[in-house]
C-alpha cells in the first residue's frame, strides 16, 4: 500500500447559488481556482494535490494545469447541501479501493479562498507538525465584531448584551473567524472522530485579507482589488 503523507484536497462543485460557475469564475483574468492550484503546486511539503469535483470543466482545467483529477464525484455528494466530510471520506475510501493508497495527512484547500501569501501553506504544515496537531485550522480576526451585531424581535432593534459591558470598541475582546483557506487534520483522527474541527483543533493566525472567502460578485471586486498588493 502506498501512503501519501500530505495530500492537498481542493473540492470545487459546479453549482453556485451566488455566482453561476463560481470555482472558474473569472478573477483578474483567470479563473478564480487557479489561485489555489498555482499555491498548492508551490508548496515543497506537499506529497501530491487532487480535485474532486463533479464538474467536466473544472476537471480538465484541473488536468491542464498538473493538478490530478481521478473520478467524476458523485452527485449525491455534491449539491450545496453535501457536507466536506462526505466529500473528504468519498475521496480517501475511493484512493483507498482504486489505487491501494492510503493518505496520512488531508490539506483542504477551498478555492474561494484565492489570497494566499507566498508559502503560507508550508508555514502552516510547519506548524501543524512542531505541534504534533491532530487538525489545524486558518483563522483571522475578525472585521466586523458580533459584539456590534443586533437581532430584531417584535420589530425593534435587540442589542448584543455584552456590549453593554464596555464603552469603547477597542476594549472588546478579540473574536476569530475560521477562514476557510486551510484545514489540515490527520486521517487517522478524522476517521475516529468523524469532525474536521473539535476542541483539540491548533490556528494558524493569517491577515484579514487573507480570510477573505468569496461568495458573490462583490466579493469578487474586493479581491481583485486585495490582489494587487499580493
Amino acid at each position: 500500500m502506498k501512503k501519501i503523507k500530505y495530500l492537498g484536497l481542493i473540492p470545487a462543485r459546479s453549482g453556485s447559488k451566488g455566482v453561476k460557475d463560481k470555482n472558474i469564475y473569472s478573477l483578474g483574468g483567470k479563473p478564480l481556482i487557479q489561485y489555489t492550484f498555482e499555491k498548492a503546486k508551490t508548496s515543497s511539503l506537499l506529497s501530491d494535490i487532487h480535485l474532486t469535483s463533479d464538474s467536466n470543466k473544472i476537471i480538465e482545467f484541473s488536468k491542464n494545469h498538473g493538478v490530478k483529477s481521478l473520478y467524476k464525484r458523485p452527485s449525491s455528494i455534491s449539491g450545496d447541501k453535501a457536507a466536506a466530510i462526505d466529500v473528504i471520506m468519498y475521496h480517501l475510501n475511493w484512493l483507498k479501493k482504486n489505487k491501494n493508497i492510503f493518505v496520512e495527512n488531508i490539506v483542504y484547500l477551498q478555492p474561494t479562498s484565492p489570497i494566499r501569501k507566498n508559502n503560507l501553506i508550508d508555514k502552516v504544515l510547519k506548524k501543524y507538525e512542531s505541534k504534533n496537531s491532530i487538525s489545524l485550522v486558518t483563522i483571522c480576526e475578525c472585521s466586523q465584531h458580533p459584539y456590534e451585531t443586533i437581532k430584531i424581535v417584535n420589530e425593534k432593534i435587540v442589542e448584543f448584551q455584552n456590549i453593554k459591558n464596555f464603552t469603547r470598541r477597542q476594549d472588546f475582546p478579540k473574536h476569530y473567524f475560521i477562514t476557510g483557506s486551510i484545514y489540515v487534520f490527520n486521517v487517522e483522527n478524522l476517521i475516529k472522530t468523524k469532525k474536521i474541527i473539535n476542541s483539540d483543533t491548533d490556528y494558524y493566525l493569517t491577515s484579514i485579507e487573507e480570510g477573505l472567502d468569496i461568495d458573490n460578485l462583490l466579493d469578487f471586486k474586493l479581491a481583485e482589488s486585495l490582489l494587487s498588493s499580493y
